[in-house]
């Protein structure tokens, strides 16, 4: 997962409890199911991060991510490279509040129904995986690099080992787009969004 708190937030007015008619209980057992799923960011730096969020007995919530890197500015085409952590992260349920919420930079605040989250992230290492991989430096960095015969080549950085870490924030679920929101003082911003795949 990108070294922030990478994963999700957004909905309508039903927030993040799902909206349908669960009861109380289930509301308890299971709050953050709704965001089960397979997910994934706009095309950003020839870059496609997808994240696989399934839901635990114990009502958490783990995500299995890959970032794939591609040659092509839309994303377009085989990726060169996928990218993955060496182990899960895991969300954990909070509680459910109304809180302010900026969903865009520019936009006003309004008061939003969210799901609070601490998400925990172990000790990893990035794993790169494709064909004709080799590792390299670049510009002075460690790098994973496909050499072309006709144009330059196709690399990727190998980010250094991540501590464990955790981090509290919201989710929010709006149609198919899924925000993670991270306090900031009094208001909850977005630091990700993710569409439905």
């Amino acid at each position: 997962m990108k070294k922030t708190l990478a994963v999700l937030t957004s909905s309508t007015l039903l927030a993040a409890c799902g909206g349908g008619a669960s009861t109380p209980a289930e509301q308890t057992a299971a709050p953050l199911s709704v965001y089960a799923g397979s997910w994934q960011t706009p095309c950003q730096d020839k870059a496609l991060e997808t994240m696989t969020i399934t839901s635990k007995a114990d009502g958490s919530l783990e995500i299995a991510d890959k970032i794939e890197h591609f040659d092509t500015a839309d994303c377009s085409g085989t990726p060169f490279a996928t990218q993955s952590p060496s182990a899960t992260s895991s969300i954990s349920y909070g509680s459910t509040a109304e809180v302010q919420v900026q969903l865009n930079p520019a936009g006003a605040t309004t008061a939003t129904r969210i799901d609070k989250i601490t998400l925990n992230s172990p000790a990893y290492t990035n794993v790169f995986t494709g064909k004709d991989l080799r590792y390299s430096v670049e510009l002075g960095e460690p790098a994973w690099c496909v050499i072309h015969p006709d144009r330059p080549r196709s690399c990727v950085a190998d980010a250094s080992a991540e501590p464990a870490s955790t981090q509290t924030g919201g989710l929010y679920l709006q149609g198919n787009k899924l925000y993670l929101l991270l306090p900031d003082a009094a208001v909850y911003k977005t630091n990700f969004v993710l569409t439905r795949k």
